[in-house]
Protein backbone atom coordinates (compact mmCIF):
# COMPACT_ATOMS: atom_id res chain seq x y z
CA UNK A 1 0.00 0.00 0.00
CA UNK A 2 1.03 3.39 -0.82
CA UNK A 3 1.42 5.85 1.43
CA UNK A 4 1.73 9.92 0.87
CA UNK A 5 4.00 11.52 2.91
CA UNK A 6 3.84 15.19 3.94
CA UNK A 7 5.52 16.29 1.65
CA UNK A 8 3.62 15.46 -1.14
CA UNK A 9 0.79 16.14 0.52
CA UNK A 10 1.36 19.89 0.38
CA UNK A 11 -0.44 22.59 -1.74
CA UNK A 12 2.07 23.73 -3.23
CA UNK A 13 1.87 21.71 -5.72
CA UNK A 14 -1.84 21.50 -6.35
CA UNK A 15 -4.25 24.33 -5.09
CA UNK A 16 -7.66 23.96 -3.12
CA UNK A 17 -9.65 23.48 -6.37
CA UNK A 18 -7.22 20.60 -7.77
CA UNK A 19 -5.44 22.84 -10.84
CA UNK A 20 -1.74 22.30 -10.87
CA UNK A 21 0.05 24.86 -9.16
CA UNK A 22 0.93 26.61 -12.82
CA UNK A 23 -2.38 28.02 -13.86
CA UNK A 24 -3.47 28.44 -16.91
CA UNK A 25 -1.08 29.63 -19.87
CA UNK A 26 -2.39 32.24 -22.71
CA UNK A 27 -2.17 30.24 -25.96
CA UNK A 28 0.78 31.54 -28.60
CA UNK A 29 -2.01 31.80 -31.43
CA UNK A 30 -1.83 34.22 -34.47
CA UNK A 31 -4.90 36.38 -35.42
CA UNK A 32 -5.32 33.38 -38.18
CA UNK A 33 -5.38 30.75 -36.27
CA UNK A 34 -7.74 31.51 -33.78
CA UNK A 35 -9.88 32.63 -37.09
CA UNK A 36 -9.39 29.03 -38.20
CA UNK A 37 -9.91 27.20 -34.92
CA UNK A 38 -12.77 29.17 -34.59
CA UNK A 39 -14.12 28.08 -38.13
CA UNK A 40 -13.73 24.38 -37.36
CA UNK A 41 -15.53 24.19 -33.91
CA UNK A 42 -18.07 26.55 -36.46
CA UNK A 43 -18.36 23.59 -39.12
CA UNK A 44 -17.93 21.28 -36.00
CA UNK A 45 -21.63 22.59 -34.61
CA UNK A 46 -22.94 23.00 -37.75
CA UNK A 47 -22.29 19.28 -38.63
CA UNK A 48 -23.72 17.78 -35.59
CA UNK A 49 -26.47 15.33 -35.04
CA UNK A 50 -27.73 16.66 -31.66
CA UNK A 51 -27.56 20.07 -31.37
CA UNK A 52 -28.41 20.80 -28.26
CA UNK A 53 -26.41 18.16 -26.56
CA UNK A 54 -23.61 18.84 -23.89
CA UNK A 55 -20.98 18.31 -25.91
CA UNK A 56 -22.04 21.28 -28.67
CA UNK A 57 -23.29 23.54 -25.39
CA UNK A 58 -19.31 22.92 -24.78
CA UNK A 59 -18.39 23.84 -28.34
CA UNK A 60 -20.59 27.32 -28.63
CA UNK A 61 -18.95 28.72 -25.22
CA UNK A 62 -15.24 27.55 -26.79
CA UNK A 63 -16.52 29.67 -29.77
CA UNK A 64 -18.02 32.84 -27.60
CA UNK A 65 -14.44 32.99 -26.02
CA UNK A 66 -12.78 32.95 -29.22
CA UNK A 67 -14.77 34.93 -31.07
CA UNK A 68 -16.85 37.09 -28.91
CA UNK A 69 -20.03 39.34 -30.32
CA UNK A 70 -20.82 42.66 -30.07
CA UNK A 71 -22.47 43.94 -27.63
CA UNK A 72 -25.79 44.49 -29.21
CA UNK A 73 -27.36 47.80 -28.22
CA UNK A 74 -30.99 47.27 -26.19
CA UNK A 75 -33.82 48.20 -28.92
CA UNK A 76 -35.95 50.81 -27.98
CA UNK A 77 -39.20 50.13 -26.49
CA UNK A 78 -42.71 49.04 -28.72
CA UNK A 79 -45.06 52.33 -29.23
CA UNK A 80 -48.34 51.47 -27.38
CA UNK A 81 -51.31 50.29 -29.49
CA UNK A 82 -53.88 52.61 -30.32
CA UNK A 83 -57.00 50.63 -30.22
CA UNK A 84 -60.06 52.35 -31.04
CA UNK A 85 -63.42 50.59 -32.02
CA UNK A 86 -63.98 50.00 -35.42
CA UNK A 87 -65.67 52.26 -38.06
CA UNK A 88 -69.35 51.94 -39.39
CA UNK A 89 -68.45 49.90 -41.78
CA UNK A 90 -68.71 47.07 -39.81
CA UNK A 91 -71.66 47.43 -37.84
CA UNK A 92 -74.03 45.17 -35.80
CA UNK A 93 -76.76 43.82 -37.75
CA UNK A 94 -80.07 43.72 -36.30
Amino acid sequence: MLTLTARCRSTSFINAVGDPHIGAMPPNLSDEDITDLAKLIKRAIDASRYPFSSEVSRWKELLGKLRPEPVREPLPPPTPKRYEPPCGRYQRRG
